[in-house]
């Protein structure tokens, strides 16, 4: 079975999210393991003369000089205090992923027993079962990772779609013996904050290209000029981005007799910017997608083991601030990207707008799509609302010593939220555009474009209701991404 290699330094978002996908198994490499000995080795060799190391042997947080006397495991269920909903199986075990490869920098606490309890639970499958609310991101990830490594201690987690108590999976990993040290290395960490951005980052790229062929669509169903996605337009300008997406665009109308053939010598700014608009989203993706493959390869925990000069150190790693900068800015790139694909469904239904399609694409028995406007509008507002940004909402806690922080885990948790209207707000287009095409030549409809969008309006037929259409083309739309990668190629994707 293929398995990813785990070395603490060149784990990405993409290789992330298709071992999470494809339940891949991993491989830990030698230097990693050497490492962690080395540091644990470094950490017994303090304790040993009697040192007092944060969260090894003191209290945390505003208790930081207090002698601790309770053990690893009471430590994580003083930790493990929020209920509500719980985390997505994908998130919970990329979660994990990114915990080991943080671990495998060896610049931390944890012993090489547990280390390896950690990979052979990841290996069997597995998904913790975990609830996710409460991250400050600083200290971290400290509820959420605390309730993760509670479920694999004497929680629950499911296997094979079976809930099974964790002492189940204990029959293949063995039973996980925390030593000291142990504890704070495991919930001390920015590991579900950038698992939850990692994931949905790599989504956005599939919904990206998916929503760049759909404004193809519209732009050939509304036969629009397309002289503002040439590349002699567009590289006036020093943004690559939006050269990329024009160049996408221009190859998925190619064979298109439809496009070009309207009286207006330039479109309305939700057809003609959308090179500039989609490109600055892209290039959005972009830059969390760099910072992510540095969190990711990073030790974000606290104490940080001095290899080199056998010291323990402490230090702010745990401040997952630049992740609330990220999942911030997503979210204002997806309620910009929404509000412009709500403008084009307009241009679609709008009887003074769309160009000699019947008004909201309608039948004239029934009112056709008018109320799917209705339903993006829906959308496109929450997406604003969503759109507020969590790091600067920072609250103190633990009686001001940790004073400033992220807010990372509602950034994150609202992030999830807007990607997932933005399927749907891809989809009205989409189902827009599939309506108007029966009003249109559509055998001048472009070869291949045509050729995918044939096999969703089959799909859409075979329902009668709209929301029932809606809801068919969302969960068609991993097929059409996967299949418009093949034909078309990606704008993120090799």
């Amino acid at each position: 079975m293929e398995s990813i290699k785990i070395t603490g330094s060149d784990l990405t978002p993409l290789k992330l999210y298709r071992c999470i996908k494809n339940n891949l198994k991993i491989e830990v490499n030698e230097t990693a393991l050497h490492k962690i000995k080395h540091s644990r080795e470094i950490v017994e060799e303090k304790l040993n003369k009697g040192e007092l190391i944060y969260g090894v042997n003191t209290k945390v947080g505003a208790l930081l000089n207090e002698k601790r006397e309770e053990n690893e495991l009471e430590l994580i269920k003083d930790h493990a205090v929020s209920k509500g909903e719980i985390e997505e199986k994908e998130i919970a075990r990329a979660t994990l992923l990114i915990l080991i490869n943080q671990l495998a920098t060896g610049r931390s606490t944890i012993s090489l027993e547990t280390f390896n309890f950690l990979v052979n639970f990841f290996n069997t499958g597995a998904y913790p079962i975990f609830h996710y609310e409460g991250s400050l991101g600083a200290s971290g990830d400290l509820i959420p990772l605390a309730n993760l490594v509670l479920s694999l201690i004497e929680g629950e987690v499911e296997l094979k779609n079976r809930i099974v108590s964790s002492k189940e999976i204990f029959k293949i990993t063995g039973e996980p013996k925390l030593k000291v040290g142990d504890a704070i290395a495991l919930i001390n960490s920015t590991a579900y904050s950038c698992a939850v951005l990692a994931y949905y980052n790599v989504e956005l790229m599939k919904l990206f290209d998916l929503s760049c062929s759909i404004a193809a669509l519209t732009t050939e169903v509304l036969r629009c000029n397309t002289l503002h996605l040439e590349t002699n337009a567009l590289n006036v300008k020093k943004h690559h981005d939006q050269i990329i997406v024009g160049e996408y665009m221009l190859n998925l109308l190619k064979e298109s007799k439809l496009i070009n053939t309207s009286k207006n010598l330039q479109e309305a700014y939700s057809i003609r910017c959308i090179p500039q608009v989609y490109g600055a989203i892209r290039h959005v993706i972009d830059i969390v997608d760099y910072c992510l493959i540095r969190e990711m390869n990073s030790f974000s925990g606290n104490p940080v083991v001095d290899l080199e000069n056998r010291r323990i150190l402490y230090s702010g790693n745990f401040h997952a601030e630049l992740l609330a900068f990220c999942a911030d800015m997503l979210r204002i790139a997806i309620a910009s990207w929404a509000n412009m694909i709500e403008r084009r469904i307009n241009r679609l239904l709008n009887p003074n707008l769309n160009r000699g399609l019947p008004a909201f694409l309608s039948d004239k028995k029934t009112t056709g799509l008018m109320l799917c406007q209705y339903l993006a509008a829906y959308y496109v507002n929450e997406l604003r609302m969503l759109a507020t940004p969590a790091c600067v909402m920072s609250i103190p806690v633990s009686a001001d010593q940790e004073d400033f922080v992220s807010m990372s885990g509602n950034a994150v948790s609202l992030l999830k939220k807007s990607v997932k209207n933005l399927r749907k707000i891809i989809s009205i287009e989409l189902l827009c555009g599939i309506e108007a095409s029966k009003f249109t030549d559509y055998e001048h409809f472009g070869g291949e474009l045509k050729g995918i969008y044939e096999k969703i309006k089959k799909k859409i037929d075979e329902v009668e209701e709209i929301k029932e259409k809606i809801e068919v083309i969302n969960e068609s739309l991993d097929e059409i991404c996967s299949e418009l990668r093949e034909r078309f190629g990606s704008c993120f994707f090799e």
